[in-house]
């Protein structure tokens, strides 16, 4: 992501829609799927970006972000931040097992060696600890969004499954984002036709942080929110991202600890 779209990220994530929705179903399947009682959970948010991650899962203990640029780690600090390493994912400076619960929030998109970005998170989670991690799906549906945005590729399913299956027993991998999946691909699919048409306007082209009127902002937040009630129940069919919940495979610590087999409900 180019620096100078941190500060708009840092005003934009507190109240856009899909934020916040992205934010209620991400807590609400933590809390689904963390059996542990006790309230003093080590967790890592990798690629933190400005941090308002970090602000809402230190309710399950205490919380650390990581992030490869130094300007988001700034803005993280603005949010009171305080335990906060500047490092790429795919060379974590933690030690095996440090972590209860990691999230990996539209991250490995942006790099170019996704397994490896993987692995690391594998390695410092420790054994039955918890994952959650999201991506956009879909190749197909590759617009300027996506070049702006720098990411590397978009996802199916079977990808996730097959970047995690060595070391995780996975809960949930599903689709999401469905209600809006119709509009979203229309508006998706005329962009991907004008960077055909005139490839050069992508240069041009701002991010799409666009502040929508309060009530579209909350009716849309609200129908996106809901499919937490669904994704508690099982994965969704299709949708404009992915979602995977997963536990490290029990065993000992490091990337020793393989899974014999893995589940998805």
């Amino acid at each position: 992501m180019d620096i100078d779209y941190y500060t708009q990220y840092f005003a934009f994530e507190q109240n856009d829609w899909w934020f916040e929705a992205r934010r209620r179903i991400v807590l609400e399947l933590i809390e689904s799927h963390w059996s542990e009682s006790n309230d003093h959970a080590t967790l890592l948010d990798a690629g933190c970006g400005t941090g308002i991650t970090l602000e809402y899962i230190e309710r399950f203990g205490q919380a650390c972000g990581v992030d490869n640029q130094m300007v988001a780690l700034k803005f993280c600090r603005i949010r009171n931040a305080k335990r906060l390493t500047c490092a790429p994912i795919e060379n974590l400076p933690f030690a095996d097992a440090s972590f209860d619960i990691v999230t990996c929030l539209d991250v490995i998109e942006h790099i170019d060696e996704d397994q490896s970005a993987v692995n690391e998170i594998a390695r410092v989670i420790r054994p039955g600890g918890l994952l959650v991690l999201t991506v956009p799906a879909f190749q197909v549906f590759w617009s300027d969004h996506d070049v702006i945005n720098h990411h590397k590729r978009r996802y199916r399913r079977n990808d996730v499954r097959r970047l995690l299956s060595k070391y995780f027993t996975i809960d949930l991998l599903s689709y999401y984002n469905i209600h809006l999946f119709p509009l979203a691909v229309l508006v998706r699919m005329v962009k991907r036709i004008e960077m055909m048409i005139w490839p050069s306007a992508v240069r041009k082209v701002k991010a799409e942080n666009t502040y929508l009127p309060r009530s579209i902002n909350g009716l849309f937040s609200r129908i996106f929110g809901s499919e937490i009630i669904w994704l508690k129940r099982g994965p969704l069919p299709i949708g404009l991202s992915i979602i995977c919940v997963a536990h490290r495979c029990a065993g000992s610590a490091g990337l020793t600890t393989e899974c014999s087999s893995a589940s998805e409900s």
